[in-house]
């Protein structure tokens, strides 16, 4: 069940706002752990406290989380939650806070075979900035990898692999390595398939995923 909005009083923002923000935290190491109906809850909870907290920037990162927890558990709100991160971006509210979730509606947009509305996410003019940069350029090697360019894909999803190794985001170093890995394999290319996805598990087991 999706909370719903609750409006607060502005002196209870900054309440609203740590609350939020932790349970979002709790949910994502719950979600990594493989703790997902604990995490759901925590992220239910967050969720309700960004909403009434009525800060753009604790809503995105917590839609992303409760969404990430919905898509583990193969929920369709997964898919809801998505959509209002969509409709937040197209309405403007969103425009500083894209690099706490650009990747990951990425993914779940593609997921979800909607590849016209990745595909907008990914154009939007983005004005330089290193980690929109590097979500971009990973969101269009998946993109490729979804369409059957697997050859494309892997080339991205390698320069990708580099690029947040030096930007140092390990989660997003991840992904790249599971994405370089599955076009690897689809192009018959198990040995090198198998070492990004040694290199991905070897991630997982530091970041304690399971």
């Amino acid at each position: 069940m999706i909370p719903t909005d609750i409006s607060a009083s502005a002196g209870e923002h900054e309440d609203f706002s740590e609350f939020s923000e932790t349970r979002a935290l709790a949910a994502r190491r719950l979600l990594h752990t493989g703790e997902l109906e604990a995490a759901w809850h925590m992220a239910q909870g967050a969720l309700e406290a960004a909403r009434r907290g009525l800060q753009t920037d604790d809503l995105v990162n917590v839609l992303v989380t409760a969404m990430l927890v919905a898509n583990a558990q193969n929920d369709p709100v997964a898919r809801i939650l998505c959509s209002e991160l969509d409709r937040m971006d197209r309405s403007g509210s969103i425009h500083r806070g894209r690099d706490l979730c650009l990747s990951d509606v990425v993914r779940q947009l593609l997921q979800d075979d909607e590849f016209a509305l990745a595909r907008r996410w990914l154009d939007v003019p983005h004005h330089g900035e290193k980690r929109i940069q590097l979500m971009v350029q990973t969101g269009r090697a998946a993109l490729a990898e979804a369409e059957g360019h697997h050859d494309e894909a892997a080339q991205g999803y390698e320069q990708a692999i580099a690029d947040w190794r030096t930007y140092g985001s390990v989660p997003e170093q991840f992904e790249a390595l599971i994405g370089a890995a599955r076009s690897k394999l689809n192009l018959g290319h198990q040995t090198a398939g198998e070492t990004h996805l040694q290199a991905a598990r070897n991630i997982a087991a530091r970041l304690g995923r399971v």
